[in-house]
């Protein structure tokens, strides 16, 4: 999925791990682990609409992009469905699931501590979801890739610095550093790098991409006090192994 912003066709991975979203694969891991049949890609999305899971538009996001996080096996065969998902996506879940149960529980002792060791470990399966992005060319990786590269070289992004950013990207060419620096120091408009005002920018390509990356998922990026994202300094060296 693209989205077109002025003259910038944005990848937009209309995807991330939210808490919605966990939720609905909550429901979907509880539909399939009870059916011993076999599926193809095209009867599980048939399977999941009819169960009120996820609606069509969003099967053809998602499941390729479980797939390409390395959570679920190849659907371009027939599968059983209660095999459908592999060892990293069965450890997701169950770390959803640990801490659905646990924020439900008012009475658990050292509920912040225990809840903190899971966020840790789900943002570790997380982080090897990235890899295997890398590893499979998920069509969305550039994405986050360029976005951690942005803010390696530049210690911090924000919404604007990110369109300007693709907006390069897309004309195959490396934003100069001085159309940054002037950027930062308030001697260009947005406008008159890009053509289009703030205002005019769609949020979903950012705001998934920042979402992934950021606290709640992959833990990569921390939002700073005047809002903008900088890189996780415990995280360096992974970084620097997703943009390499």
């Amino acid at each position: 999925m693209n989205d077109l912003i002025g003259e910038i066709s944005v990848s937009n991975p209309g995807i991330s791990f939210t808490e919605e979203t966990n939720n609905k694969l909550l429901k979907m891991k509880e539909l399939l682990e009870n059916l011993n049949k076999k599926k193809n890609y095209l009867g599980l999305q048939e399977l999941l609409i009819q169960n009120g899971i996820f609606s069509g538009s969003y099967c053809r996001s998602f499941l390729p992009f479980l797939y390409n996080c390395g959570f679920t096996r190849s659907y371009e065969k027939e599968f059983h469905i209660n095999q459908y998902f592999t060892k990293y996506g069965e450890s997701y879940l169950k770390i959803l699931k640990s801490i659905s149960e646990i924020n439900s529980d008012n009475n658990l002792s050292k509920k912040t501590e225990v809840l903190l060791q899971l966020y840790e470990a789900r943002a570790e399966i997380l982080k090897l979801a990235l890899i295997n992005m890398k590893k499979n060319n998920y069509t969305h990786f550039n994405l986050y890739k360029t976005f951690l590269e942005f803010i390696y070289k530049y210690s911090t992004i924000n919404k604007e610095e990110f369109y300007i950013n693709q907006f390069y990207i897309q004309k195959n060419e490396v934003v100069p550093e001085k159309i940054i620096r002037n950027y930062r120091n308030e001697t260009i408009k947005l406008k008159e790098v890009i053509g289009k005002e703030s205002s005019e920018l769609l949020n979903n390509p950012y705001t998934y991409c920042k979402g992934f990356l950021a606290e709640d998922q992959c833990k990569l990026v921390i939002k700073d006090h005047n809002g903008n994202y900088k890189i996780n300094e415990s995280e360096i060296d992974f970084i620097k192994e997703i943009i390499s």
